[in-house]
Parts: C-alpha cells; structure tokens; sequence
C-alpha cells in the first residue's frame, strides 16, 4: 500500500459504517493535543442523499492507510451553488466536542467535586464515567491504568464543563494527554496517553526525525522573543479605597533585576482588590513571577516530500528534533497537526506544530543557542547587541 491513502468515512450514531466517500472537492482537518480541533468537507451535492447522510447524529472520520487519524461531529451544514454545479460544506468540531457538552455536576447539586487521591490519568477517566457516560453512550472509557508519575487529591469546578477540568488535570499530571478516537475494536474510546502518545525520535535515539532545511521537511522557520508584554516592576492593590487601600509593596515596586537587566525596567499594577492584605502580596509575587518573562516561541511549517514522511517515519505526538541551522535547535512532540486534501483525497498541505512555547530546559538551551548567533553576527557586522 502507498504511504499516505486517506479515506473519509461516515459512521452512524451505534457505529456501523455507512459510506466511504471516495469523490470530494475538498476537505481538511485540524488536530492539537487535549483539544477538540475541527474539520471540514465539501463535495458535490450529487443526487440529493449527500444532506442526510451528512447529517447529525452521524459522524465523519478521517483515515490514512487504513488506520484512523481524526473523527468528529456534524455541527454545521451548508449547500451553495458555483456556477452550475451546487455543492455541499459539512464541518464541526472533533469527538472531544463531547466532553465540553457536560457539564461537572457536583452529586449535591452545589459546591465543588473532590476526587480521591489517584493517579491523574485515572482520574481522568473517572471523571468521563462520572460526568459523560450517563448523557453519551456512544464512548466508552479505557481501563484505569495508574500510569501517570503524579498521584494526588484533585478539586474540580463546578458545572465548568469536563473538556476544561480534564484539560486543568492534565497540566497538572505534566506527562499526560487524553482523546476521544475510534480504537482496533470499533469502540469509540476515551483514553489517556503517559508519558505520551507517540514514540521518542529525538536527537540520540536510534531512529532519530531531524526535521532541518536540508532534508526538505523544515519550512517557513519562525522563532519569536516578545517582550511586549512584560511587567518587571509590579505594585498590587488590595482591599481599601483610595488612600486608605492596601498597596504592596508600600514604597518601591517589586522586580525582577534579570528582567530588567533583558528588557529595561517597566512598572505595572495589579488590581488584587477582592483579596486579604496577606493573600495580595502573594499574588503580588505570582504575577511578576508570571509577567516579568517574555514569550518564547517556534513554529514551522513540514512539507510531507522532504527526507521524512508522515505516516510512516513521524505521526502526531511523536517527539522529534528541529535543527534550525546556527539559530536553535530543541526536541518536543508534535502537538498540533492538519491536513489538507485535494479532490483526490491525495495530500495537498501538511502543516505541523511541534509543541506550543520553548520551556524549561528547552528555552534554556535555544536561548544559549540563538545567543551564540547573535554574538556572531555582531562580530560579522558591528552590530551591537545583547542577549
């Protein structure tokens, strides 16, 4: 089999599947880690039955090389005429739409829900059983695995819906991501992924993905340093009016010297009014904590016809290394991922993001990486500049 077939398919509400659709005009789909993406599908009215095949509550899935990518939900649905052929637009978001569908509902109908110390993957899926499964049967969970390295009493908000707490559970697990897809056995299948969905190939592995410029897979490189919206000498108001209202610190702002020493000093004012004077210079300290940094940023764009291929040497939630030659190199996942195909269903644009910021360690080592380019090129042309 080719690398790389896709084959659109229409399931109905109890999972038969009703329709492969091998004629379309144009269709897409967009996928990120622990979100719903979405999708879209245009093709030609035909005779008519196009609508109500196309429509709730049945469900279109994209599938590369017999295996399924992305599935999502009938939300929208449009009919429009070019010239003389009318055509048919169906989108909607993908299956994790329906977790942000439920609501958290507390058992007593008020205050928040406390679950048990766990691991946080299976907390996870405690929390579809709880909250999903008794409005949708179309999903099921997978089994409590115990995976995750953190394991600790959770709080979640009431009536915030589940997409968002499984979303806060899993920056707090760190190693842990979750989806909606169609699993081997046919089932639609909640599951959770630890330490993460796909293999390492990164730099020092054995069969390392090093999407660079020369092997054609790096393209449109952007790394981004904005300081735009930095804060480095910070005040906060707590409660009081006027000039009997609390101010910390009472004279000089708070700082960072680093930030300073990077950006130049800029003052700000956080507005802590609801809080006690004690819980307003703690708050005082996280946001200069927070806003004193700058956004740190890569992106970049993957052609499918350089060295490596999707599908088979990379795949979403693989982790790879980006080899931007003198400027930064770093190792991370691809979090986020779409498709575009032409009306032979054949691959017209790949577009990948491997991960969301520079963090950590990582930052560190792009910023000793780009600091070292920087230095360089104020040696090549008398440019003075700092990092």
């Amino acid at each position: 089999m080719a690398i790389n077939q896709y084959a659109i398919n229409v399931f109905s509400a109890n999972g038969v599947r009703l329709r492969i659709l091998n004629i379309i005009q144009s269709a897409r789909y967009r996928k990120a880690e622990n979100e719903t993406g979405d999708w879209e599908l245009t093709l030609a009215y035909g005779d008519g039955s196009i609508p109500e095949l196309l429509s709730p509550p049945n469900t279109v899935e994209f599938w590369r090389d017999g295996k399924y990518q992305f599935g999502g939900l009938i939300r929208h649905q449009r009919v429009f005429q070019d010239g003389r052929v009318p055509f048919y637009t169906v989108s909607g978001p993908g299956y994790l739409q329906w977790l942000a569908d439920c609501r958290m509902r507390p058992a007593t109908g008020t205050g928040d829900i406390t679950y048990a110390a766990d691991n946080l993957d299976d907390i996870m899926k405690r929390i579809v059983r709880e909250q999903v499964l008794d409005f949708n049967t179309r999903i099921v969970v997978a089994a409590d695995s115990g995976l995750c390295a953190v394991s600790e009493q959770y709080v979640a908000t009431a009536y915030e819906h589940v997409l968002e707490t499984l979303q806060n559970v899993a920056e707090r697990a760190k190693d842990t991501t979750f989806d909606v897809i169609r699993d081997e056995d046919g089932a639609l299948r909640f599951r959770t992924y630890t330490p993460s969905r796909g293999p390492d190939k990164s730099k020092g592995t054995a069969s390392p993905v090093l999407f660079d410029l020369r092997g054609g897979n790096l393209i449109d490189a952007e790394w981004i340093r904005d300081g735009n919206a930095v804060v480095n000498a910070l005040w906060a108001g707590g409660p009081g009016d006027k000039a009997s209202r609390y101010i910390y610190p009472p004279t000089y702002a708070l700082t960072n010297s680093q930030s300073i020493l990077d950006w130049g000093r800029i003052e700000g004012f956080f507005d802590a009014g609801s809080e006690g004077t004690v819980a307003t210079d703690k708050k005082c300290q996280e946001e200069l904590d927070k806003q004193s940094v700058g956004e740190e940023s890569v992106s970049f764009k993957v052609s499918p016809f350089g060295r490596y291929i999707l599908g088979r040497d990379f795949d979403f939630g693989t982790k790879v290394t980006v080899v931007w030659e003198d400027v930064l190199e770093f190792s991370d996942t691809i979090k986020g991922l779409e498709v575009r195909l032409d009306s032979g269903s054949g691959v017209a644009q790949v577009d990948i993001n491997v991960g969301d910021t520079l963090t950590g360690d990582t930052q560190t080592r792009a910023s000793i990486i780009l600091g070292k380019f920087l230095r360089r090129l104020r040696q090549t042309i008398g440019v003075q500049t700092r990092h």
